[in-house]
């Protein structure tokens, strides 16, 4: 568990590789992010967690897409929080994938376009 929430943090989140082992990401309620184009770059790292399940970024700075590449995070993944951030563009469709989501949180953002219907086959949300 790597639980950082309310701490006050700021700047951007650096790659986060051998953390193989890690359940829990949470850094809701930092300052973390900059609003630009790469602040959830770090998101590239974290696809070789397999045992994620509770992903948190809730109430920071984060800006830019939400890159295809969360598609290939943990299919474990059973929360994805990232509410009330500075996110642009589409969802991707590769939330498809994490098919284990019970809760996912996309709220108080800037997206735009269509809600994919492959949400609709996230049976467990």
């Amino acid at each position: 568990c790597l639980c950082l929430a309310s701490k006050k943090f700021t700047g951007k989140v650096p790659r986060l590789d051998n953390l193989h082992d890690l359940q829990l990401l949470n850094f809701h309620g930092n300052g973390l992010g900059v609003g630009e184009a790469d602040d959830l770059r770090f998101l590239y790292s974290l696809t070789n967690v397999t045992n994620l399940n509770v992903l948190d970024l809730s109430k920071n700075n984060f800006g830019g897409l939400l890159h295809e590449s969360i598609g290939n995070l943990s299919t474990n993944l059973g929360k994805l929080i990232l509410s009330n951030n500075e996110i642009v563009g589409i969802i991707p469709t590769g939330i498809r994938n994490l098919i284990n989501l019970q809760i996912l949180d996309l709220s108080n953002n800037n997206f735009t376009g269509n809600i994919l219907a492959a949400i609709g086959k996230l049976q467990k949300l």
